[in-house]
């Protein structure tokens, strides 16, 4: 789900600018703006703050690291308000709003949905990094934790590169914590690792 929106008039009026600032926020990526097949310019209320009315901390970064698609500006609404479970049914733009994951959905996009060549070169990296997770997600059967595979990336920022991934532990949505591993380290040891993390915790 995407909506409800505002009208130009509408974000203008919560956000206090002109009509000037307001393309020059669409244009920094700092306001997601979408066309409708009637040619009308409407804005998904999800990507404002309750209070103040205000544009969600980071957004630029994070439409900037989704650009590229077809039809980007609606394939991107979705992905950033799409909820998971594994995430206690948070989306990234919930996400995004708290500090200590905002720094890992910016950066899952941004390793998702890179070039395909950096893709390639990541997929390269998710060969080492398969086998440590599949590895955890044994050792930690029948652990009332929730482990979406799909969550599982790679990061490149760090040298030498670090899988990560989120566990849900079935406490509500404070249950989250992000798992991090290094892929030069021994993949026995760090599956171990990660699943003496997950039974001290729960």
């Amino acid at each position: 789900m995407i909506g409800p929106f505002y009208t130009p008039d509408g974000v203008m009026k919560i956000l206090h600018v002109n009509e000037h600032e307001l393309r020059v926020l669409v244009r920094n990526d700092q306001v997601l703006e979408l066309d409708t097949p009637s040619g009308d310019k409407v804005y998904p209320s999800f990507q404002f703050a309750s209070e103040p009315r205000a544009p969600a901390p980071r957004l630029s970064e994070l439409l900037a690291n989704l650009r590229g698609w077809p039809e980007e500006s609606w394939h991107i609404a979705l992905a950033v308000n799409k909820r998971h479970k594994v995430w206690g049914g948070r989306s990234m733009i919930d996400l995004l709003r708290t500090e200590w994951a905002g720094e890992m959905i910016l950066q899952a996009a941004a390793d998702v949905y890179r070039p395909l060549e950096e893709r390639w070169l990541n997929e390269r990296h998710m060969v080492v990094a398969r086998p440590i997770f599949n590895r955890f997600m044994e050792l930690i059967a029948g652990l009332p934790v929730d482990v979406d595979p799909g969550t599982l990336f790679v990061t490149r920022q760090h040298e030498p590169p670090m899988g990560v991934f989120l566990v849900s532990f079935r406490r509500g949505p404070e249950g989250l914590s992000v798992m991090n591993f290094g892929l030069d380290d021994d993949p026995e040891e760090m599956a171990q690792q990660m699943a003496r993390k997950v039974r001290d915790a729960v």
